[in-house]
């Protein structure tokens, strides 16, 4: 039986624009080049929020929360103001949220400039007038009861682990973060990009059909900084973009996060695809990079999912649902409109939406 609307994300398109070509120039060629010769896991880092002192390393208890990517070079973060009494997840929201600058739980920004992951590994930040390795842990001024390190996307594919969580009262709050992970391979084992957002937010997102001979991790740029001079160049144009919304549904029968992808069909039924975090997605918006998404909770259960590793989900159930080939169906974007529903049936949650593709 499944709980209506608690932990897995289903991506629904809810709103989309024709794509038409961007306007290419050779300052926007120079940056998306310069950003293509970056080595490979140096594309993006992440700040990570842990509940606990050691952000996981190999003294401490697991106790990942939250993370936000970023982008080599200039960033900003918005976050909550000091609260001595909030608790990691609480804060972690502003983490989390896509939209961070428009929620009235995240008003403060703060920024940083120059931000790289060098050859050791190590992410710096100029940070205070001042260049700093930021891989190691800490106690977080800007998001209250969390410690943080940073990790570059390589850090994360090699060591998946640093995403672990067993604490109770932490996965309970992560129940309503998502994330959608971007990969290179139509298997979805080697991650080009990490991004997030809550259950209920809607997220606008650029279309990115160009530059297909550049990886993923070049192309999903925007989802990581969609404020960058790389995501100016990259994007199809400031109103190519899609609209959805990420909602979360709970398998009591397997504790596995579950939901199906519906869309009409020619004969106007409803045709689903049963949608699991083992599920891997071609994505509509940025054609070329494939896509995962999973809820907090489930990532930092079994955070080897990360790349493609699923040892530890439960099975999926037998009775009461037809697994579809979701390899073949876009979710995450489309050029045209759409609109979404819900219905119940066979013990699961639907999520029915309709899309010119």
């Amino acid at each position: 039986m499944v709980a209506p609307l608690k932990q897995l994300p289903l991506l629904l398109l809810l709103q989309g624009s024709h794509v038409t070509a961007a306007a290419v120039t050779a300052e926007g060629d120079d940056i998306i080049t310069a950003f293509a010769e970056l080595p490979s896991g140096s594309t993006s880092f992440y700040a990570m929020h842990y509940s606990g002192q050691g952000c996981n390393n190999s003294t401490s208890s697991p106790s990942f929360v939250s993370l936000r990517g970023n982008l080599p070079g200039n960033s900003s973060a918005y976050h909550p103001a000091s609260d001595e009494n909030g608790t990691c997840a609480e804060s972690s929201v502003c983490s989390v949220l896509f939209n961070s600058m428009d929620d009235s739980r995240c008003p403060v920004e703060g920024n940083f400039t120059g931000g790289e992951v060098r050859e050791d590994g190590h992410v710096y930040l100029d940070y205070m007038n001042s260049t700093t390795d930021f891989t190691q842990c800490g106690p977080s001024g800007w998001y209250p009861g969390c410690y943080f390190e940073y990790y570059s996307l390589g850090a994360l594919k090699s060591s998946p682990g640093l995403l672990a969580n067993s604490d109770p009262a932490d996965l309970e709050a992560m129940k309503d973060f998502i994330y959608y992970v971007y990969y290179e391979d139509d298997k979805c084992t080697d991650p080009a990009s990490i991004w997030s957002s809550m259950a209920r937010e809607a997220v606008t997102v650029d279309v990115v059909s160009n530059y297909t001979e550049y990886s993923c991790a070049v192309r999903s740029a925007c989802v990581i900084d969609p404020n960058s001079a790389l995501c100016e160049a990259l994007r199809d144009g400031p109103d190519q973009t899609a609209t959805f919304v990420s909602i979360t549904a709970l398998d009591e029968s397997t504790g596995e996060q579950l939901a199906a992808g519906c869309h009409t069909d020619e004969a106007g039924q409803e045709d689903c695809t049963f949608v699991s975090p083992r599920d891997c997605m071609p994505s509509g918006i940025i054609p070329g990079c494939h896509l995962r998404f999973f809820s907090g909770s489930t990532l930092s259960k079994c955070p080897r999912i990360l790349v493609g590793d699923m040892t530890g989900l439960p099975d999926l159930p037998d009775a009461g649902f037809v697994e579809g080939d979701s390899s073949q169906k876009p979710v995450d974007g489309a050029n045209g409109a759409g609109k979404a529903s819900l219905a119940l049936g066979f013990g699961a949650l639907y999520i029915c939406w309709f899309v010119l593709f």
